[in-house]
């Protein structure tokens, strides 16, 4: 008894939960109550993807995850929250019961079942002046169609290229009319495998979820009668009609909500998006499940919205109305919504699991399209005029004011007078002073000539121009807004960005197939272009032993660095092959040597310096830019030539080392450069030499 009373608690939340993590409706659960789990994957995604079904590629704001814990949803569900959920969940049947009350067996007599209802069919009886069909939703990316971002709705053909309707309670006289239609039973299941923003899922819906994916009218039967349906009604030829939606529960409970009205949308004609914390205290998207919605205008007239090209995670709605044909690949039904134009909405009406609401709203007048397009040329900040070009001709009687950024701008022979813009990115707004035509945006920018930036070959990477500062050149960094390598542009931020400039200026290139020559293009929202052609290779100077440099070379002990205790005719190590050259004083030439080769100063303090260059005959030059004090050997005193870095004490000479030469034209594959300029010391060319001059590593 205990458990009963517990799942009698928890029996309104756990079924919240399951709506989450199910497309077929809530009132389906009604017929019955089990332990059974079904588990269904949330993918997250981004409501700007709206009304045609999101691209497979994921732009950014309010993207969550709907993944619900039982157990906490348990926790917080309130008094008048279980006395909710208890009178829309009428049934509590155990799973031991479930076999003997789904009513599955029932062959004849009035019964109550979840049915597959294509869209027309579904919203004939909820509109009104609209007797235009609702087609169903056809899509190009085949993947968010069979997944649970459509919950509510249900799809016929497996490859997921549309969305055929809803799935919703109805009650039927005598259940023996739907003998020739698919009956769903408890043993039913399916298996779909979706791949989305490169994430593989396979979910298996069992049972009444199986409609999700089946024939329009497949059914399955309840064992109580929901708190809301629609009536079938069979023609003589067989034909089904569905009433308006009935039950206890039917009457719309109408609730004011914040809404904000586009006249322009990626996803259609027109974009009505809810205020989201405002629409999910009524309809939890994470929770309830939308089946369908209505827009209303106050002339009486409604249109009916379907999932994924018009209803966008239940609280984002865009529709077109045959100025946007296509969203994403996608086609858009336009033919329903046409007459909307002039007519004011005054609010929408949700069919959800959790109840119909009409959701009250501000009134917004749909003001009518004119499908003229402009086009707005890039200026820069210097100039004050701006080319203006329409497409078409404005209507009769569009009576146009023309602002840029909400500042009213003159305009006269195709040009707008701005003055000084700042650089960035701007918007022309044509707008009718009549309230009669939508008004006609479109951006454009205002950019700086002088780019702070310069291709650096060698590095292959974006460097500061002279005089440009390190947080300069990363201030422009983050103006890029694209890059075109050869005849491909790839968007640096937003949804599907492939980032070429990484922070740093470094190329990222692991995505991009290049040959010698390839031009890039890098376009910055505050900038002129900068164009450069990239090179497979990196040419430099570099410091290579002795053994390195002559390993390749047709001479005798090519590659031979072995040393010999033998010594020449002035005493010295010179015998070996080719070995370091060392030297105990500075006879030979220490200045000299250091200028075209590498050479070390080996202190008797057990000190080594590696020189660089010689500022003057006392001031050498450390590789690390120090610049110390050399005093000479006393050849009267002998005393030892001495080092003295950084104000230090001064350090005897105890030998020098010549390892090899300074200045080796190298050639160097982009990818290995990093690599071999942190294990030698490079000198940049201002110009490539002949490749015959040049050794290739």
């Amino acid at each position: 008894m205990a458990n009963q009373r517990l799942m009698k608690k928890v029996a309104p939340v756990v079924l919240s939960a399951a709506v989450a993590m199910t497309s077929i409706p809530a009132t389906a659960f009604a017929a019955d109550f089990s332990d059974t789990e079904v588990t269904v994957a949330e993918e997250s995604a981004d409501i700007e993807e709206a009304s045609a079904e999101a691209a497979d590629t994921d732009v950014v704001e309010d993207t969550e995850d709907t993944d619900v814990d039982v157990e906490e949803a348990a926790e917080d569900v309130t008094a008048d929250e279980e006395t909710s959920d208890e009178e829309l969940f009428s049934a509590e049947v155990s799973e031991d019961e479930s076999a003997d009350e789904t009513g599955e067996g029932q062959t004849e007599g009035e019964a109550y079942v979840l049915m597959n209802i294509p869209y027309d069919d579904f919203y004939k009886a909820e509109l009104k002046n609209n007797d235009v069909k609702v087609d169903a939703f056809t899509s190009a990316t085949k993947q968010k169609t069979r997944s649970s971002l459509a919950k509510g709705s249900y799809h016929v053909n497996s490859d997921g290229s549309d969305i055929t309707g809803v799935t919703f309670p109805v009650k039927v006289s005598d259940i023996s009319v739907l003998k020739d239609k698919k009956q769903i039973k408890d043993n039913a299941s399916v298996s779909i495998t979706t791949a989305i923003k490169g994430k593989e899922t396979t979910t298996e819906y069992k049972g009444k979820d199986a409609l999700f994916e089946s024939d329009s009218y497949s059914y399955y039967v309840l064992s109580e009668e929901p708190s809301y349906y629609k009536e079938l009604t069979v023609g003589e030829d067989g034909s089904f009609t569905f009433s308006a939606i009935e039950g206890k529960s039917a009457a719309p409970e109408t609730k004011q909500v914040q809404a904000e009205f586009k006249t322009k949308s990626n996803y259609g004609d027109y974009q009505l998006k809810f205020d989201k914390t405002e629409f999910n205290s009524i309809i939890n998207t994470d929770i309830d499940t939308v089946y369908g919605a209505v827009i209303n205008t106050t002339d009486g007239t409604t249109y009916g919205l379907c999932h994924q090209e018009n209803i966008w995670k239940g609280y984002e709605l865009a529709w077109s109305t045959g100025y946007t044909t296509e969203s994403h690949g996608c086609h858009l039904n336009s033919e329903h919504f046409e007459s909307m134009m002039g007519k004011t909405i005054d609010s929408v009406t949700y069919y959800a699991s959790n109840g119909i609401y009409t959701l009250d709203i501000a009134d917004v007048k749909v003001l009518a399209k004119t499908g003229v397009t402009a086009t707005v040329a890039d200026i820069h900040t210097t100039d004050t005029e701006v080319a203006v070009t329409l497409d078409g001709t404005l209507p009769e009687g569009f009576l146009a004011e023309y602002t840029v950024d909400e500042t009213e701008v003159a305009y006269a022979d195709g040009k707008i007078t701005t003055g000084a813009l700042a650089a960035g990115s701007h918007t022309l707004t044509i707008s009718d002073a009549n309230d009669v035509y939508a008004p006609i945006q479109a951006s454009f920018y205002a950019k700086e000539a002088n780019v702070p930036a310069v291709y650096d070959a060698t590095e292959h990477k974006i460097a500061a121009a002279d005089g440009i500062t390190e947080d300069q050149l990363k201030a422009y960094i983050k103006t890029i807004t694209s890059v075109t390598v050869g005849d491909k542009t790839y968007a640096a931020s937003g949804k599907g960005a492939t980032v070429i400039v990484k922070e740093d200026g470094t190329l990222d290139t692991s995505k991009l197939e290049l040959a010698e020559g390839t031009k890039f293009v890098v376009t910055s929202s505050s900038y002129d272009d900068l164009e450069f052609s990239y090179s497979l290779y990196s040419y430099v100077y570099a410091g290579l032993t002795w053994g390195e440099y002559w390993s390749q070379e047709s001479v005798t002990a090519a590659g031979n660095v072995s040393g010999s205790d033998e010594k020449d005719s002035h005493n010295e190590s010179d015998t070996g092959a080719f070995d370091a050259v060392t030297r105990a004083t500075t006879n030979h030439g220490l200045h000299r040597g250091s200028y075209q080769c590498m050479a070390t100063i080996y202190t008797t303090e057990g000190n080594a310096y590696q020189l660089s260059y010689w500022k003057s005959s006392t001031e050498p030059v450390l590789a690390d830019g120090t610049v110390a004090i050399w005093t000479p050997a006393d050849r009267k005193t002998g005393a030892p030539a001495s080092i003295q870095v950084n104000g230090g004490a001064k350090e005897s000479l105890d030998h020098y080392a010549v390892t090899g030469i300074k200045y080796v034209p190298v050639q160097v594959k982009a990818e290995d450069y990093a690599d071999f300029a942190a294990k030698y010391p490079v000198v940049k060319m201002v110009k490539h030499l002949s490749v015959v001059s040049q050794k290739t590593i």
